[in-house]
């Protein structure tokens, strides 16, 4: 048999000399000499599920883990392995076993070849709290608090669904992110500053007494964490400037096709870029004002309202869209740990730095065609028209009098003025 569980060792103590006691054993399988076996225990002492954890190339008699300073440890890449067979191993048995400190020591001080019993937890939770498990980035189990509210009732949402959002009151959110950051701080965790973020209260918000979640990402006190920057700009609808979020691309010119039918052949289309129109590459530009000029039955191929169509749709292509021109600037912005708050300042002084890109964005070149309106006249020759290419590009100036401030490790908008650039005119 295996080593005694402690139910067991209890048992055996408090029998007397000359008196019987019954022990259930089980026939215990060999340990191979790369493995660990860590059988999980009841609060009773009862063993209720064990698994073998190995590591290639270990050999017996070697402790799964290192000392250091005097504290027995698991690398990080070793306890998530084992905390994941855990969790496979205890999954729909009615218990959890989220390793704590003194666990992480006992797994390390445990020999290949030999095996270590390890308390678990039940999944009962309080009918009027709910738990709530705290997890580092690198997926590692931190610790858990419980938020409890008298007289709750079992199975009921800890917050409220109001106008299509699901949210918590301030008060429980103070009292929540102060229980979060004592757990944080004794695990030597980064807290998380004076606010929970909207993510985190709809998840709390949506979880339910005698339930549990999971919030995730935490830092260790020794990682700074970046935020990203989220480059907006402003249009106008109805009278009201209103602002949303650019999309980042490499491209230099519109990406959207321009679809237009062959003079030779119009039941055939051409399908070219941009670039090949300013390139003219494969006689893109070239096989374009062909088509622009050219008509059928006294009527142009391509219409007044289909060139419209053409300029709209090259225009929507490049809506909201910018590159950098020194691609290696970077839209991650730091001044310290996860939750420490850093000034509108700070970000503008980031930004507008010497050497930055980010200051002056500027969108992919786009054309805007247009053709001679006396061409429509009534005796026009089409052969003769006009058609002219305009080359422009939106230039975003990065917005100094609307500073955002910001929370390390989370999004932080900010904003950019726009104007049309016009560049290259050329007709043909």
């Amino acid at each position: 048999m295996d080593t005694l569980t402690s139910s067991q060792l209890t048992a055996l103590a408090q029998t007397k000399f000359g008196d019987s006691i019954n022990l259930n054993v089980n026939k215990a399988t060999n340990i191979a000499d790369n493995a660990v076996r860590i059988n999980i225990m009841d609060g009773n002492g009862n063993v209720v599920k064990s698994l073998d954890w190995n590591r290639n190339g270990a050999t017996k008699g070697n402790n799964v883990g290192s000392q250091i300073n005097g504290n027995w440890t698991l690398n990080n890449i070793d306890q998530q392995s084992i905390q994941n067979q855990i969790n496979n191993t205890l999954s729909n048995s009615g218990y959890y076993l989220n390793l704590s400190n003194d666990q992480v020591a006992q797994i390390a001080q445990a020999t290949f070849g030999g095996s270590v019993y390890l308390y678990a937890n039940s999944n009962v939770t309080a009918s009027q709290a709910l738990r709530i498990n705290l997890y580092g980035q690198n997926g590692q189990y931190i610790g858990y608090t419980d938020f409890t509210r008298s007289g709750a009732t079992n199975g009921t949402s800890v917050g409220y669904y109001s106008n299509g959002v699901w949210n918590i009151s301030d008060a429980d959110a103070n009292t929540i992110l102060n229980q979060i950051n004592s757990v944080l701080s004794a695990n030597g965790y980064q807290t998380v500053g004076n606010t929970l973020t909207t993510a985190q209260r709809t998840q709390i918000a949506q979880g339910v007494f005698g339930g549990s979640i999971s919030l995730t990402g935490y830092n260790s006190q020794t990682q700074n964490n970046y935020s990203t920057i989220v480059p907006n700009t402003s249009y106008t609808t109805n009278g009201n400037t209103l602002y949303k979020a650019m999309q980042q691309t490499t491209d230099s010119y519109a990406n959207g096709p321009i679809v237009f039918p062959n003079a030779q052949d119009p039941t055939q289309n051409f399908n070219v870029s941009a670039q090949a129109v300013y390139e003219n590459t494969n006689n893109a530009r070239t096989n374009l004002v062909a088509s622009l000029k050219a008509s059928k039955d006294g009527t142009f191929l391509i219409s007044k309202a289909q060139l419209a169509d053409m300029n709209s749709e090259i225009l929507n292509s490049v809506k909201d869209n910018y590159y950098y021109k020194k691609p290696n600037t970077s839209l991650s912005f730091t001044t310290g740990p996860q939750g420490t708050p850093f000034t509108g300042s700070q970000l503008t002084n980031y930004i507008t730095a010497t050497g930055s890109d980010l200051a002056t964005l500027n969108s992919p070149v786009y054309p805007v065609i247009t053709r001679d309106p006396d061409a429509d006249k009534p005796g026009a020759d089409p052969t003769s028209t006009k058609i002219t290419i305009e080359w422009h590009h939106f230039e975003y100036d990065y917005d100094q009098t609307n500073p955002q401030n910001g929370t390390n490790g989370y999004p932080v908008n900010a904003y950019w003025k726009n104007k049309d650039v016009l560049g290259e005119t050329k007709s043909y």
